[in-house]
């Protein structure tokens, strides 16, 4: 699976992997067909920060499947964005309220929380519907 400009910094298996989602810091998260290895969707989540592109490094950290693999989330310097899976629309933003950067995060697989590491040695827990 080629596609990315930068290095890949995590992957991850949909709930029934048929897709798998890779993370890199070129900025962008892509969907990948198993089944082919072709790229299905690629979501640019550096033009979610309104920083002028050509002036910051946006590294996409890590994704995670929601548990019915309708939503993808994913990490980039201190947000967590939920996008839904078929039209690669943001359906939630979490900022982080300290100046820390989203180290990693995990969906639960039975619920609707979102565990987020933190730089500032933290952990938090968020709920949403979005998920």
């Amino acid at each position: 699976m080629f596609g990315h400009l930068e290095p890949v910094n995590h992957c991850c298996f949909s709930p029934d992997d048929a897709y798998l989602s890779t993370s890199s810091s070129d900025g962008t998260l892509k969907l990948w067909e198993v089944s082919s290895a072709n790229e299905w969707k690629s979501i640019d989540v550096a033009d979610m920060f309104s920083e002028q592109r050509e002036q910051t490094e946006v590294m996409v950290k890590c994704s995670t499947w929601s548990a019915g693999g309708r939503t993808i989330i994913c990490a980039a310097r201190n947000a967590v964005f939920v996008f839904d899976v078929e039209t690669a629309a943001m359906l939630l933003e979490i900022r982080t309220s300290r100046l820390s950067m989203v180290q990693y995060c995990h969906a639960c697989p039975s619920s609707n929380l979102v565990a987020i590491a933190l730089s500032h040695y933290a952990v938090e827990v968020h709920t949403h519907t979005a998920c």
